[in-house]
């Protein structure tokens, strides 16, 4: 899975990229001269594309902002590959449910609090796309848990915590040779 954008870039902690998300005219050239081209160069690859990691968690700009970013990502990898599969990861069930029929292949939830495994069995069991948890912290990757989480529909379990690591790592010299297009780019 690659995640395209990700909160970071509006959520508090790095407000310098705002823009490639808030205005218009200079999200849909990052849109088209880099998100595209990655997900052009990477065609072929059995990838998994998360538009979005955790849309909520932006505090930079309104919420409906970035989902309406969300959509323009989405219409655009389609039309560069229209076999390529989407997927947008959220911490919060509601903001997964309100994805519910704009083409998402799957939907990916991040869960790191008790609550959030409550919230995550008690919420309706039907989405019209796979639901997976992408991230779950190890504490909370319990035997109980995940058979709640399994008969709650949820396909797939990814473990993560701070302090663990990556259980896959890329070669170098392929993450450059992916990479290297898109260092040379300007505006």
């Amino acid at each position: 899975m690659f995640s395209l954008t990700d909160n970071t870039m509006a959520d508090g902690r790095g407000f310098e990229s705002v823009e490639l998300i808030a205005d218009r005219r200079i999200s849909q050239r990052f849109i088209d001269h880099v998100l595209v081209r990655f997900i052009g160069e990477l065609k072929d690859r059995d990838v998994v594309w998360d538009v979005f990691n955790e849309p909520e968690n932006v505090t930079g700009i309104p919420l409906r902002e970035v989902q309406r970013y969300v959509e323009r990502v989405l219409a655009a990898g389609r039309a560069a590959d229209p076999d390529a599969r989407f997927t947008v990861v959220s911490r919060s069930r509601p903001e997964i449910v309100y994805w519910q029929g704009r083409g998402l292949d799957l939907y990916s939830h991040n869960i790191f609090t008790k609550r959030a495994v409550t919230e995550s069995v008690s919420a309706p069991r039907h989405l019209d796309a796979p639901i997976m948890v992408a991230e779950i912290a190890p504490e909370l990757a319990t035997a109980e848990n995940l058979g709640a989480l399994r008969a709650a529909g949820y396909s797939g379990v990814g473990i993560w915590g701070w302090e663990t690591s990556d259980k896959y790592e890329w070669q170098l010299d392929e993450v450059d040779r992916i990479a290297e297009p898109f260092a040379s780019m300007k505006d």
